[in-house]
């Protein structure tokens, strides 16, 4: 996915077009966001990402997909509460 945006301008066949670093950083954020989302698992009610995390990635460095571990009895407080 990286290397695609890096070659953008060329394919764009624009080659005064470059590509921000902030945006590479900001795209790949809103990717990672959306593959390892929390989503509520009824079955075994509780958060989890929606995609395992890759071999080496920790749920540390997916802070801003939402915090993971959850604590599950926050959420339950929440959700059947209504």
């Amino acid at each position: 996915m990286l290397q695609i945006i890096k070659r953008l301008p060329t394919t764009l066949k624009m080659s005064n077009l470059t590509v921000p670093k902030d945006y590479v950083k900001g795209f790949l954020r809103a990717n990672n966001t959306f593959l390892y989302q929390l989503v509520y698992n009824p079955m075994k009610r509780k958060l989890l990402p929606l995609s395992e995390y890759p071999a080496g990635m920790e749920s540390a460095q997916m802070d801003y997909a939402g915090p993971y571990p959850y604590l599950t009895s926050n959420l339950e407080k929440h959700v059947f509460a209504c």
